[in-house]
């Protein structure tokens, strides 16, 4: 999936350091942000969610109505919610990630070579989550039952049919 990271400019004598960290979630989309050590005086605010792509080597060639829909819809958040910040992003990227069928990470042993871990599919939240996943993966290693792992995360919850 690509999605567009959007960098917003803070409003003169705005201190960007001091703006929120957020997510929102309405009925039509997942939205989060925060201040950006990336970009000096801008916040990062993105939607959870983009365009499909074939690969990454195709990112280049998503949908671009999608894409300027979804960039209308958070241009229109920001100018309706932070007055703070100018409503046109500053900067805009494209960042890719995986997404499994229902948007959760994978954390299992492999199905056949049972010496085999693997975490995938972080779903675009799974740099926040690497100290856990960090931990499970090693006590899978190990032999051992992590603590904090549970069925949803096996890589068995998807049918046999499905290309993960």
């Amino acid at each position: 999936m690509a999605i567009q990271v959007c960098y917003w400019k803070a409003r003169n004598g705005v201190d960007h350091s001091s703006l929120p960290l957020f997510k929102s979630i309405d009925r039509i989309s997942n939205k989060y942000g925060m201040p950006t050590s990336e970009y000096d005086g801008l916040m990062k605010i993105c939607l959870h969610y983009g365009v499909l792509c074939a690969g990454p080597d195709m990112r280049d060639n998503t949908d671009s109505k999608a894409e300027a829909k979804n960039l209308k819809m958070l241009t229109e958040f920001v100018a309706s919610t932070f007055p703070y910040l100018v409503p046109e992003p500053a900067i805009k990227e494209r960042c890719m990630y995986t997404v499994t069928p229902d948007n959760q990470f994978i954390v299992d042993h492999h199905p056949i070579h049972r010496n085999i871990v693997f975490g995938a599919g972080f779903s675009g939240h799974g740099f926040k989550m690497a100290p856990v996943i960090g931990n499970m993966l090693a006590e899978l290693v190990q032999g051992g039952k992590p603590e904090l792992l549970v069925d949803e995360l096996r890589a068995s919850r998807f049918d046999k049919k499905s290309k993960l």
